[in-house]
């Protein structure tokens, strides 16, 4: 089995909509990628993606094809040796 690590920053826009291509652990709203949260958040805001009201979890990607919030972020980061400590919760720049 694959050892899981973080790849980059991401955003679940959960709108209750499906959409295709989203991370395998994603059934319905749209995760944006991006390196770092922000670019994130220009790109949905872009899009017109969040906007007030709408659920949004700021979380990552991970290798395996899955989204995970910051919490279970920082847990994977840190089994996968990307992290030199245990954190509560991940930001990019604990990554790189």
């Amino acid at each position: 089995m694959k050892k899981e690590y973080i790849i980059c920053s991401a955003i679940w826009v959960d709108n209750g909509e499906a959409y295709p291509h989203q991370p395998k652990n994603i059934h319905q709203g749209i995760v944006i990628y991006g390196r770092r949260h922000h670019n994130c958040i220009a790109v949905g805001s872009s899009l017109g993606l969040l906007i007030k009201g709408k659920h949004t979890i700021q979380g990552f990607l991970t290798n395996i094809d899955n989204f995970v919030n910051r919490e279970l972020g920082a847990k994977i980061a840190f089994e996968a040796g990307q992290t030199d400590k245990e954190l509560d919760c991940l930001f990019s720049e604990d990554l790189y």
